[in-house]
C-alpha cells in the first residue's frame, strides 16, 4: 500500500462491516471487527447483514449500529424471520 493509501486508513472514523449471511457468521467476525475498531482512536463500526446476523449487535461490544438487510441472493427462512421481528423490538426497546 502506498503511503498516501495507509494516511487514509489511518484516519477512517467511520468503517462499515458487511456480513450478509446468518447469526454464526457474524459471529465469527467478531475478532476481525474488534481488530478494525481498536486500530484506530474514536473508530464507529456499523455492521450490514442479515436480519438474523443484525440481532446479535447488540450482544457485541464495539458495534455502534447495524443495519438489517434482507439481500435477495439469500434464503429466507422462518427462523430468520422470526430473527428479524425479535431485532425490530429490541431496536425499539433501546431508543
Amino acid at each position: 500500500m502506498s503511503g498516501m493509501h495507509c494516511m487514509r486508513w489511518r484516519d477512517a472514523r467511520h468503517i462499515l462491516c458487511i456480513r450478509l449471511d446468518y447469526l454464526g457468521d457474524v459471529l465469527m467476525c467478531t475478532p476481525a471487527m474488534r481488530a478494525l475498531r481498536e486500530s484506530g482512536p474514536d473508530r464507529r463500526l456499523a455492521l450490514l447483514s442479515s436480519p438474523g446476523g443484525a440481532a446479535v449487535a447488540s450482544f457485541v461490544a464495539g458495534i455502534d449500529m447495524a443495519i438489517a438487510f434482507q439481500a435477495p441472493w439469500m434464503k429466507h427462512g422462518a427462523a430468520q424471520d422470526a430473527n428479524a421481528v425479535l431485532f425490530e423490538e429490541e431496536e425499539g426497546d433501546n431508543a
